[in-house]
């Protein structure tokens, strides 16, 4: 069972739960800190009745606090898979399988890249992609990763039941503007994969294997779109009203109640989103201490 908060008099005293079984409640002595990542972060705001009132009612959650921006701005890394190449011969991973990255600017305008391009020593690829390709098992792989997407998705209740699994809208390449950075990599990692300094790696390109038009290879972003697994964004920090939480990490227009995760990004950091959250733990560790 998700956990869900014990509200008294506009301040969260506790925090409802099961053990083994049973519903207990557990009464915290000074505040509650929420940490579950961006996915059941804000489900359990809303199951607690904190987001926005009209999708609370549809599942028969009583709003305590009418909080629009919960559930929102959900958004990610995007991983491509893939531009994939045939071994010569067969070749067992010699690291991690996926050691080797980079980062590039899609648009030289930029102030930042915005692509982050890994090498993989697998044929990684999504499951479109490889029904489509079939790509040898022989084979290793250079993705496109959208390190600093313009979509943006939801996370909303599925129901009102603290067992069933959120609902999660992430709209990936909804924006245009990924679809042609996404582009501009897999153009890339063609360039990189087919050169001459990777000839004795290669026998021959698998995916996509040939120069594809505008059309097709948007279609073979899109097709190969997977992720990270860097989700962010759903009770996002800001000093404007709408923003869940503030500055101090607790959440605005209640009490007692404090956010320690990655869900308060309000934009992803464009690298991995480990150290980052890291350093958000460390912060609210700081806040808490310090009273």
């Amino acid at each position: 069972m998700e956990p869900a908060a014990v509200i008294e008099g506009g301040r969260v005293t506790g925090v409802r739960a099961l053990r083994d079984g049973a519903e207990i409640t557990l009464r915290a002595a000074r505040e509650v800190v929420l940490s579950m990542g961006a996915i059941r972060t804000p489900q359990v705001l809303m199951l607690s009745g904190i987001g926005d009132r009209e999708h609370l009612a549809d599942h028969g959650v009583a709003s305590v606090l009418h909080a629009p921006e919960v559930g929102a701005n959900f958004h990610d890394h995007i991983l491509h898979g893939g531009c994939i190449w045939e071994s010569p011969e067969p070749m067992a991973p010699r690291n991690s399988a996926a050691n080797a990255s980079g980062f590039w600017k899609s648009d030289e305008g930029l102030d930042r890249p915005d692509m982050n391009i890994v090498q993989i020593e697998l044929p990684y690829a999504s499951d479109v992609v490889a029904k489509e390709y079939a790509p040898p098992g022989n084979a290793w792989a250079l993705c496109a990763g959208l390190v600093d997407p313009k979509s943006r998705g939801t996370v909303r209740l599925a129901s009102g039941d603290p067992l069933a699994k959120p609902v999660v809208t992430a709209n990936f390449l909804s924006d245009p503007q990924d679809v042609k950075s996404q582009m501009a990599a897999i153009d890339l990692c063609r360039q990189l994969g087919n050169d001459a300094a990777f000839a004795s790696w290669r026998k021959r390109e698998a995916v996509p294997g040939r120069d594809l038009d505008p059309a097709a290879k948007a279609e073979f972003v899109k097709n190969g779109a997977t992720t990270f697994f860097h989700q962010v964004g759903t009770a996002r920090m800001g000093k404007d009203d709408a923003a869940v939480v503030g500055a101090d990490l607790k959440v605005k227009g209640i009490e007692g109640l404090r956010i320690v995760d990655g869900s308060i990004m309000p934009r992803i950091v464009t690298c991995a989103t480990m150290a980052t959250c890291v350093f958000i733990g460390e912060r609210g560790a700081d806040l808490i201490l310090g009273g």
